[in-house]
C-alpha cells in the first residue's frame, strides 16, 4: 500500500525533515531533509532510534549550517545502513570560491559564515566518502542515472537548480554580500503601494535571498496524485527559474523557516497548498506575520514547530 509520512523535527531556526516512503509495488525507503545544526544531531538521531528506523537516503539542500550542521554526526551513526547522499560540493564547480572568500573573511563577517559553512559540508562529504557512501548531486537538468531510478521509483521530480543557475549561483557568494534581487525597483514600489490591504502583496517584495538560500534543491514526491514540495530555503530567484512549472500541491514545506522574503503573492496562489508545515523558533519574525495571513487568506491549514514542537502528516 502507497503511503507518505512527514516528520518535521523541532529544531529551532533550523531544518530537519524525516519522510518515510511506500509504493504499491512494495518498495520502501527513509529519506533525512536536512540535518540541522550541530547540536541537533543528537535529538535527530534519537528519533530514528525511537522509530526504529534509518536514513537510507540524506538530502542536504544547501550548505547553511543550520541544515548541514548535524549530518556529519548521523553518518557517523548510520554509516552502515545510508545508501546515499544527495548534495551540492560547491569545491566540484568553483575551485576558487574558498580562496575568494577567505581573502574577504577580515573586512566581510558575511564572507566567514559562508567559508565555515562550506567547510561543515566539506567535512559532511570527507565522512561519507570515508565510508564509501555514495554522494550524487541532484539538479534539474542533469542527474546521475541511479538518482533518476530512485526518483522513478518513489515519484520524486527534482525542480531547482539546474547547473546552469547553480554555478551563477557560486559565483555570487563571492562578491560583495548583499541580497541578490530578481525584481527591479519600480516592482517593489508597486508591490509595497498595493500591500496596505493584502498581506499577499507584502511578501516577497524583497525578490530575493542569499545565494546559498536560492541554490536549495528543490524537489517534489507526486504519491496518491497528491504533490508534496520540499523548499529548503529557496526563494524568489530560484522560483522565478521554474515559476512555470510549479502548479497546485497538497503539502509545502515553507522555505526558509516562514520568512516575509521567500514566497511572495502569485507563488501562494499558483501552489494553493492544502497544509503548510514551518520549522522555526518563533524570533525574528520567523514566521512571519504576513506570510501567516496570505496562507490563511488562501484557506492554508498551517502548522509551525515553534508552536506545535515535533509535527507529522501521512497520507
Amino acid at each position: 500500500m502507497s503511503f507518505i509520512k512527514i516528520h518535521m523535527l523541532d529544531v529551532g531556526k533550523a531544518d530537519s525533515i524525516i519522510v518515510e516512503l511506500a509504493d504499491a509495488f512494495g518498495n520502501t525507503t527513509t529519506l533525512l531533509i536536512d540535518g540541522g545544526k550541530k547540536e541537533n544531531s543528537k535529538k535527530i538521531i534519537s528519533y530514528f532510534n525511537e522509530m526504529k528506523k534509518f536514513p537510507e537516503c540524506i538530502i542536504c539542500t544547501h550548505l547553511d549550517r543550520d541544515h548541514v550542521g548535524g549530518l556529519s554526526s548521523i553518518v557517523e551513526e548510520f554509516k552502515e545502513k545510508i545508501r546515499c547522499i544527495w548534495t551540492h560540493v560547491p569545491a566540484r564547480h568553483n575551485k576558487t570560491l574558498k580562496s575568494a572568500l577567505y581573502e574577504k573573511i577580515k573586512v566581510d563577517g558575511r564572507s566567514r559564515i559562508i567559508f565555515s559553512s562550506i567547510e561543515d559540508l566539506e567535512g559532511f562529504v570527507n565522512i561519507a566518502e570515508k565510508y564509501g557512501i555514495p554522494i550524487f548531486e541532484p539538479f534539474s537538468d542533469y542527474s546521475d542515472e541511479k538518482i533518476k531510478k530512485f526518483c522513478s521509483v518513489f515519484g520524486i521530480r527534482i525542480l531547482s537548480p539546474s547547473r546552469e543557475f547553480y554555478n551563477g549561483l557560486l559565483e555570487k557568494m563571492k562578491e560583495d554580500f548583499g541580497i541578490i534581487s530578481s525584481r527591479s525597483i519600480r516592482d517593489a514600489i508597486e508591490y509595497v503601494s498595493a500591500a496596505t490591504s493584502d498581506p499577499c502583496s507584502v511578501i516577497g517584495i524583497d525578490g530575493a535571498d542569499t545565494p546559498e538560500n536560492e541554490s536549495s534543491v528543490v524537489f517534489e514526491i507526486n504519491i496518491f496524485a497528491k504533490k508534496f514540495l520540499f523548499t529548503g530555503d529557496a526563494g524568489i530567484l530560484a522560483f522565478d527559474k521554474i515559476r512555470h512549472d510549479l502548479k497546485e500541491v497538497y503539502w509545502l514545506k515553507v522555505p526558509h523557516h516562514g520568512s516575509i522574503k521567500n514566497l511572495d503573492g502569485d507563488l501562494v496562489e499558483r501552489l494553493r497548498p492544502k497544509v503548510a508545515f514551518i520549522s522555526a523558533d518563533g524570533s525574528s519574525h520567523h514566521p512571519d506575520s504576513s506570510l501567516l495571513a496570505c496562507l490563511e487568506k488562501h484557506q492554508v491549514k498551517v502548522r509551525s514547530t515553534n508552536s506545535e514542537g515535533n509535527i507529522t502528516i501521512e497520507v
